[in-house]
């Protein structure tokens, strides 16, 4: 075969395979960009921000995305324990179980018809402190004086 037929089914070739080429990659863009692969931690569960594309999103423990948390270029907050309590509560009861504050935390006085209580910063109740309502008292939540556990009173420090 001569040099110059080399060079010709060259040339055929590249004219024929290189849109074909360009083609398969462009789809291959596309489906890559559509397609999103989710985040998981260690032990096989859904990395609470997923982000794919520059948009980032909070899920549930079942990877669902949490309704109105799409952010662009930003991490989302994504919604706390004691919001998720409160969610639930409203679910299944139509009334609110925790009360949280303005970004998400328990407050430290928690109270529904028959009683209010004291939570640590978990939300774990403070055993001693639940009043009955009827006595129309309300018991000392101030957080620096109560401990559940020797974390959590490291961690109360900061609050």
């Amino acid at each position: 075969m001569a040099v110059l037929d080399l060079i010709l089914m060259f040339c055929f070739v590249f004219q024929v395979l290189t849109p074909l080429l360009h083609y398969c990659t462009a789809e291959e863009q596309k489906y890559s960009e559509a397609v999103v692969v989710p985040s998981c931690t260690s032990s096989g569960a859904f990395q609470e921000v997923q982000c794919h594309s520059g948009e980032c999103w909070c899920v549930d423990s079942r990877g669902q995305e949490v309704t109105g948390s799409r952010t662009s270029g930003q991490r989302p907050r994504c919604p706390s324990r004691c919001e998720k309590e409160q969610a639930a509560a409203l679910r299944v009861r139509g009334s609110l179980a925790a009360g949280c504050d303005s970004d998400g935390l328990f407050i430290p006085l928690q109270c529904d018809e028959t009683s209010c209580w004291c939570v640590s910063v978990d939300g774990q109740e403070v055993g001693g402190t639940r009043t009955p309502q009827e006595t129309q008292l309300k018991p000392s939540c101030d957080r620096k004086n109560m401990c559940v556990s020797v974390f959590l009173c490291k961690v109360k420090e900061h609050f």
